[in-house]
């Protein structure tokens, strides 16, 4: 996934800031510090924790915003699969900006949606 250009992107299509981080490890402290509302996170992450390991260990953390999972693994079956997984959506690769803007409204709405309930 190339940062600077999903950066772009989400700063054009409606202000969104991204962070970045090179590790699981290191996308679970800015995560900690920052508390952002929506995470996208490639599965194929480099080291020792994968995108699942990182979604169960936010999840561990309390993070209860959005998480993204990014894969070009994508399948019925591997969507069936991942259910129990804490991911709240996938975008496949290649991916263009269209998916990318829609998956993140549908990740905003849901989260506005159990903000709204929260308030009631």
């Amino acid at each position: 996934m190339c940062v600077a250009l999903v950066d772009r992107i989400l700063d054009r299509a409606g202000g969104m800031e991204l962070y970045s981080a090179s590790t699981a490890e290191e996308g679970l402290l800015k995560m900690a510090q920052l508390q952002p509302d929506i995470v996208l996170v490639d599965l194929g992450l480099p080291g020792g924790m994968d995108g699942s390991l990182f979604a169960r260990a936010a999840r561990k953390q309390g993070y209860t915003g959005e998480i993204v999972a990014v894969t070009a693994r994508v399948t019925t079956e591997s969507r069936a699969s991942w259910k129990g997984l804490e991911f709240d959506d996938f975008l496949a690769k290649p991916f263009g900006i269209g998916d990318l803007l829609s998956t993140m409204r549908r990740a905003w709405e849901r989260l506005q949606g159990r903000v709204a309930q929260a308030a009631v």
